[in-house]
């Protein structure tokens, strides 16, 4: 996918801010097996990133220089931004007008660059479920709470937690990143189950979830769809993409969940960060709906598919309030879906706190 004049001069923009020309080498030598002096000559910093840029479009790496660029550097807005262009970012380039005129309008000044830094550290702790099962593969999204520990729907693990599934065939992969024309370009960093005492906690679905029409009937404080468990090893606390080799590699860190932060309201934005039918992250927003009676449920307009079961909701301000699981069930034919529905991360830690496991199960700070 070829890039613009335009997105070329953002792309040696961003590359010149986010790198001094000594990190630029590293970057080149560290993920992409490249030298410098192999594609620019004698110049200042611009000439030279200008000329790797040149060189790559004609040989087509754009996309993984810039991938490894966001690896190396996750936080930087500008190449967020850079990156946009070729998909390598949550957010696609069309929706990003969108999302700033969204932002614009919100009741209290939110400021666009910060914003995308957030979201670029957000990206780097949601991965892939993936499970092994006869038929093919289960997938889900699951992120991270602490620097081994991990949230998802209590439907996306029901056949290990039930043990119809191995353990051992699960899989949370991070960064998992493909370029608009469908190269892979960064197959992910995996991360298996613990081998003992991997489930921390659980709480099954309700039976309401799947009634077409459930009157006053609502899903009882201890039905809220998630699983709460542990990986081998500590992703949170490694470095994003597995950049290793990188001086000083920005570490990966987990969701802060202890912000007490609402949906803001029927009026308010939800912002989900998913892996939609298994596809690399992207965020998709909508409106928001309400809580159910009992605040055990949130409605929202937000676009899901199958394998965004599992994924962290985030208000405008993007804070953690919730828990993607599930949509209307009303699959008859010709019935256009009206909702999606989440699990508020207020119901999950009153039901951790009532089983003596919130202080172990989520650690705060992590996104800081």
């Amino acid at each position: 996918m070829a890039m613009t004049g335009r997105e070329l001069l953002a792309a040696s923009e961003a590359l010149r801010g986010a790198f001094s020309p000594e990190e630029f080498d590293q970057l080149l030598v560290f993920h992409l097996d490249r030298r410098r002096e192999d594609y620019a000559g004698p110049g200042n910093f611009r000439t030279v990133v200008f000329q790797v840029l040149t060189a790559a479009e004609r040989e087509g790496w754009t996309p993984r220089l810039l991938a490894a660029a966001r690896e190396s550097n996750p936080t930087n807005a500008a190449l967020m931004k850079a990156a946009e262009a070729l998909q390598l970012a949550s957010v696609r380039a069309d929706a990003g007008d969108a999302l700033e005129r969204l932002l614009g309008r919100q009741p209290t000044f939110v400021d666009i660059s910060a914003w995308r830094e957030r979201l670029g550290r957000l990206e780097g702790q949601v991965g892939r479920v993936e499970i092994i099962v006869p038929r093919g593969v289960v997938r889900g999204t699951a992120f991270l709470v602490g620097p081994d520990t991990c949230i998802t729907n209590h439907h996306v693990l029901e056949r290990v937690i039930a043990g119809t599934a191995a353990p051992a065939d699960v899989v949370v992969r991070f960064d998992y990143k493909r370029s608009g024309d469908g190269e892979v370009l960064n197959a992910g960093t995996e991360h298996r189950l613990a081998e003992r005492d991997w489930l921390v906690d659980a709480s099954p679905p309700s039976p309401v979830d799947s009634m077409v029409d459930p009157g006053r009937q609502l899903p009882g404080d201890e039905e809220l769809d998630y699983a709460l468990f542990r990986l081998a090893g500590e992703p949170g606390s490694e470095p994003v993409g597995g950049a290793a080799s990188m001086p000083a590699p920005p570490r990966r860190g987990w969701l802060d969940t202890t912000t007490g932060a609402d949906a803001g309201g029927a009026d308010g934005t939800l912002f989900v960060l998913q892996h939609p039918s298994g596809e690399p992250l992207k965020l998709a927003f909508g409106p928001v709906v309400g809580l159910n009676g009992n605040g055990t449920r949130l409605r929202h307009l937000v676009d899901t598919e199958r394998g965004s079961s599992g994924s962290p909701c985030f208000n405008s301000k993007l804070e953690l309030v919730a828990l993607h699981h599930a949509g209307d069930p009303d699959f008859s034919v010709g019935h256009r879906p009206e909702y999606n529905e989440a699990i508020p991360v207020s119901a999950v830690e009153r039901l951790l706190a009532r089983r003596d496991l919130g202080s172990s199960a989520f650690v705060p700070g992590g996104s800081r």
